[in-house]
């Protein structure tokens, strides 16, 4: 009986403090840690995913964004780095993003500290399928680190200023280091 109560509150707890710092969408917790704007919806999806068995859908009828404030990110010594610290590291932004329908229109993704500091960057919309990004956060615009330093971030958005649309996100690390030498 002391083991369930035990195992009860560690899960209300781990609830409460849902950190990921690989979000591939596949617990129901990670939902309650967004928000969106008006027109924008939310949802998990098993039409297309990269990894597991759901990915994100955002589906949107007027220009808008959605946010998490529930994320980690990794420190140099905690990331993959295949060769330590043996090379220059820097700190870089991951996800995995299906679009069912190619449209000319940009969405933003962007990383800021209490709503200043924003580092940022676009990607056109004109492709179908998957594409799987890495993105050095010190190649971003606004105010990127220079290479090799860390990021202190507590937000992540990504919006639009289409007028509507649809796609998938699967696999976002947030922020993990990667070798320089491969951006």
């Amino acid at each position: 009986q002391t083991s369930l109560l035990f195992l009860l509150s560690m899960t209300i707890w781990s609830q409460q403090e849902y950190q990921p710092v690989v979000e591939s969408f596949e617990h129901s917790i990670a939902l309650k840690n967004f928000s969106s704007s008006r027109g924008s919806m939310l949802t998990p999806s098993k039409d297309h995913h990269k990894y597991g068995v759901q990915s994100l859908e955002w589906k949107w009828t007027e220009p808008g964004y959605f946010s998490t404030q529930s994320f980690s990110i990794l420190k140099q010594e905690e990331s993959p780095l295949k060769y330590g610290n043996h090379f220059p590291s820097s700190p870089m932004l991951a996800m995995a993003i299906y679009n069912e329908q190619a449209q000319n229109e940009n969405i933003k993704i962007s990383s800021s500290k209490d709503g200043e500091n924003e580092m940022y960057f676009e990607i056109n919309l004109n492709f179908t399928g998957w594409r799987t990004i890495w993105v050095p956060y010190y190649e971003m615009q606004g105010a990127a680190p220079k290479k090799t330093e860390p990021i202190d971030i507590n937000t992540f958005t990504v919006s639009t200023n289409a007028t509507k649309g649809k796609l998938f996100f699967d696999d976002i690390v947030y922020s993990q280091y990667q070798d320089d030498r491969h951006p």
